[in-house]
């Protein structure tokens, strides 16, 4: 068992039409205006995700940080008119849905309202076109990095949260500045197969919720590992280097595409 996930959520659906698309770690600056947005995931909303998508899923790390709903920020104006955009490209009544990632899990309802979008538990289990898959950011499947699970540990609890977001804004501010620089020290220490996602932990979780497959993102190690089940991991956004992508489920199965062409 993992711990801090939330309890189990299913969406379960037979409409052969569906069709399923899933992004992780695009890591928009606060203050990103949709023009200028360096990771390309905004022009790709606007242009390039499939028009028969009728489900986004967004599986954690939208925004690099975020210290509160409260903050005043050129890319709520930025993702919400993407958001917008997409919607006016599909031939569907599209439904989005983001995900807490480790980045962002202060995300709250009052920025979802905003987007008309729906928040998802932490595993989140898809029944679709006969198989049954998971979704979950994937930073708590990182089980080796034990001094980042003590850390993910204190901050997912409500007291934690309820302290942290009645400070001013300023000092919440401060605060994340403070805690991005010391991780970004702590990682010049780690191996990257600690960084990693651990495969007993991987089991363990497809085995508790019996899953076929797995999605999910934070180790921008973009890959499709086969076997008894299959484990698809998401890229980063990054339109410099060319990373970014989405998965695409639909009754023909699964298929890496993107911007910058197949990533895996």
């Amino acid at each position: 068992m993992i711990d801090g996930l939330h309890p189990e959520a299913c969406l379960c659906s037979d409409h052969e039409q569906e069709v399923l698309i899933f992004v992780s770690d695009i890591h928009l600056d606060t203050e990103i205006e949709r023009d200028h947005d360096p990771s390309g995931f905004l022009e790709a909303l606007g242009q390039s995700i499939p028009s028969d998508c009728s489900k986004l899923f967004i599986l954690g790390d939208l925004f690099d940080t975020w210290v509160g709903d409260d903050l005043v920020t050129g890319s709520k104006v930025a993702i919400r008119e993407a958001f917008t955009q997409l919607a006016q490209r599909t031939q569907s009544d599209i439904k989005f849905y983001l995900m807490h990632g480790n980045r962002d899990f202060l995300l709250g309802q009052d920025f979802l309202k905003e987007l008309n979008a729906f928040l998802i538990d932490e595993v989140f289990i898809l029944e679709m076109f006969g198989l049954r898959v998971g979704l979950t950011h994937g930073d708590a499947l990182c089980t080796d990095d034990q001094d980042y699970q003590h850390f993910r540990e204190q901050v997912r609890q409500a007291t934690w949260q309820t302290a942290f977001l009645a400070k001013p804004l300023d000092e919440r501010q401060a605060i994340a500045s403070s805690i991005r620089a010391e991780s970004e020290r702590a990682k010049q220490g780690k191996s990257m197969a600690i960084m990693d996602v651990n495969p007993a932990a991987v089991q363990a979780l497809v085995a508790r919720h019996h899953l076929q497959g797995l999605i999910h993102g934070h180790t921008h190690r973009p890959a499709k590992h086969s076997g008894q089940f299959t484990r698809w991991v998401l890229p980063d956004w990054d339109k410099n280097l060319g990373r970014g992508g989405w998965l695409r489920w639909d009754k023909s199965g699964f298929s890496a595409q993107g911007p910058f062409g197949v990533w895996t």
